[in-house]
């Protein structure tokens, strides 16, 4: 992850905008309890080269620099 992503992860993370970056978005199901315990997403653990789709994060940080999003210099 470079410097830019690093940013635009830490900017994701403080506007609860993961889910917007994580490659699993579109199969995941947040926190589930299906009688067994609770089921928690891939974000929750782990490193975020594990989750994160760079592509969508370099998209998120374009839109945050395009946007004057908060912090988005």
């Amino acid at each position: 992850m470079n410097e830019r992503q690093k940013k635009a992860y830490n900017l994701a993370e403080k506007n609860d905008d993961l889910c917007q970056v994580c490659k699993f978005r579109y199969d995941c199901h947040g926190c589930a309890n299906y009688g067994n315990g609770p089921s928690y997403p891939p974000c929750s653990d782990g490193e975020p080269e594990q989750f994160v789709d760079f592509n969508e994060l370099d998209e998120y940080a374009d839109e945050q620099e395009e946007g004057g999003g908060e912090d988005g210099n």
